[in-house]
């Protein structure tokens, strides 16, 4: 139709009057409709006149708002403890683009031991970080709920020495460790429990901190998960006392194969939430294939060229190889109630206020896998 009009003459066809004005004036208004629909189309192809989402939103990123299959997605803010292979799974989750995927956006921010306050102040709706700080605001009245456990208990059951003559550790003097409340520090507790240890707690590390400080000979030993310790494995400055990947180093009463990190909220916010937060848990199962069946460099790379502002620090090589034991320890996601009550008494080291046999501290009270049965269809 478009051939047989002069659109620069105002529609009009040279050498046709009387007769054909009648057509001439349909052929005109059928054009403008056609335009009008395909504008209409191209303005809603891009959600409320916008173009279509950049890359960095397809991937995961922390700008723009991106859609889902032609919608627009859910937005979930997430803390997590630090930026490490211990953290990998929610990472990739972002940089692979399998939160967007499934209609999620992800917004990451970074809170250390601060984590616990930002969830419970409201800041953020979903904690990733040591299982252990989801039991803090619960002993001041605040309903909490474990969602998932990327990993297990035994990727913090690492303990090093700096000082040559140390060979066990309940000789250790000093142990700097992740600060009060988290897995770290609960680990390091339980350990010093279990081996009858009267060394000193320094609690409050970060993963840089930790390092420095027993290189430096502030302390003699560090316990936390293997990327507190891996830069003074690969130089030769630290020597592992106790290695989470072989339990014949871990003391009797610990319980490994418990949840490492753990992802958790306030239990009415994650439930206003829910479908974002099915969502977001689809994503972290398919952020722990990724991490299952890929090798450690393709992962630390993705890490690295995904999100270069957060990891990029982190050579290649030492990311690789934190990577590699991270695998080690990978969970199922699920939580389970078998080992729930020996998980209780080992956050008991951080929280004396838990009572392992009242019903607010119960797997029952503190646990929902409805949310991941229900991102697995089940």
């Amino acid at each position: 139709m478009t051939s047989s009009v002069d659109v620069s003459q105002g529609g009009r066809e040279p050498g046709r009057k009387g007769q054909t004005t009648a057509r001439r004036r349909c052929a005109r208004s059928a054009l403008l409709v056609a335009v009008a629909v395909a504008l209409a189309s191209c303005s809603s192809s891009g959600g409320k006149g916008t173009a279509a989402p950049a890359a960095g939103d397809a991937a995961g990123g922390s700008s723009g708002s991106g859609t889902a299959a032609g919608g627009k997605l859910d937005e979930l803010s997430v803390s997590v403890g630090g930026v490490g292979a211990y953290s990998s799974t929610l990472y990739l989750a972002q940089v692979k683009g399998f939160f967007t995927d499934n209609g999620v956006k992800v917004t990451i921010k970074p809170g250390g031991n601060n984590t616990l306050n930002l969830v419970v102040g409201g800041q953020v709706d979903l904690g990733v970080i040591g299982a252990t700080q989801a039991m803090g605001p619960v002993a001041n009245g605040k309903d909490t709920t474990l969602l998932y456990a990327p990993d297990t208990l035994a990727s913090f059951i690492d303990a090093a020495t700096s000082n040559p003559k140390i060979t066990s550790l309940d000789q250790c003097k000093k142990v700097v460790t992740g600060g009060a409340g988290t897995s770290s520090y609960a680990v390091a507790a339980l350990l010093k429990a279990q081996v009858k240890g009267n060394f000193q707690l320094i609690p409050g590390a970060s993963q840089a901190i930790a390092y420095a400080t027993v290189t430096s000979g502030q302390s003699d030993c560090v316990v936390g998960p293997y990327s507190y310790i891996a830069p003074g494995i690969a130089n030769g400055k630290l020597r592992i006392l106790v290695d989470g990947s072989k339990p014949q180093t871990i003391p009797a009463g610990i319980p490994a194969s418990s949840p490492g990190m753990g992802v958790w909220g306030l239990t009415d916010h994650v439930a206003q939430h829910s479908d974002a937060v099915v969502k977001v848990l689809k994503g972290f199962d398919q952020a722990v294939a990724f991490m299952r069946a890929n090798d450690p460099a393709t992962i630390a790379t993705a890490l690295r060229t995904g999100n270069a502002a957060d990891w990029g620090s982190i050579a290649q090589d030492a990311l690789t190889e934190q990577i590699r034991v991270e695998k080690q320890y990978l969970g199922d996601g699920a939580i389970a109630s078998a080992t729930w009550p020996q998980w209780l008494q080992y956050a008991k080291f951080v929280y004396p206020q838990i009572q392992p046999d009242a019903p607010q501290w119960s797997y029952a009270k503190r646990v929902d896998m409805s949310y991941l049965n229900k991102a697995r269809g089940k």
